[in-house]
C-alpha cells in the first residue's frame, strides 16, 4: 500500500516538474520572439525589445517557483504519509494557478499595448 502512495508522490512531483519546464520553456521563447523582433532604431522605453528580457525573466522566474512548490509538496506529503496522514495540499495548486494567471494576463497586456 504504501509503495502505491509514493509512485503517486513521484508522479505528482512530475507533473510540477513539467509545468515548471513548461513555465522555463516559454520564458525563453518570449526572450527569443521579442529581442528578434525590432528595427534599425528600436523604442528605448517601451516595445518589444525592451521588455522581452524582463518578462522572460518573469516566466524562469515563476518556474523556479513552480518547481520549489512541487519539491515542498513532495516532502510535505512524505513526512504526512510517514505519520499516517495525508495533507491536500490545495496551497500549492492555488498559489500556480494565481501565478500562471498573473503572468499570462501580464504578457498579454504587453502584447497589447506594444
Amino acid at each position: 500500500m504504501l509503495t502505491l502512495q509514493c509512485t503517486a508522490l513521484e508522479r505528482t512531483y512530475l507533473g510540477y516538474l513539467r509545468t515548471s519546464l513548461a513555465f522555463v520553456q516559454s520564458g525563453v521563447l518570449v526572450a527569443q520572439l521579442f529581442r528578434l523582433q525590432h528595427s534599425l532604431n528600436p523604442n528605448l522605453t517601451y516595445g518589444y525589445y525592451v521588455l522581452g528580457i524582463p518578462l522572460a525573466a518573469t516566466f524562469i522566474c515563476v518556474g523556479i517557483i513552480v518547481l520549489s512548490l512541487g519539491a515542498y509538496h513532495t516532502w510535505h506529503q512524505q513526512q504526512a504519509l510517514v505519520r499516517g496522514k495525508v495533507d491536500l495540499g490545495r496551497r500549492e495548486i492555488w498559489t500556480i494557478m494565481v501565478l500562471g494567471v498573473g503572468v499570462s494576463t501580464v504578457l498579454f497586456l504587453f502584447l497589447i499595448l506594444g
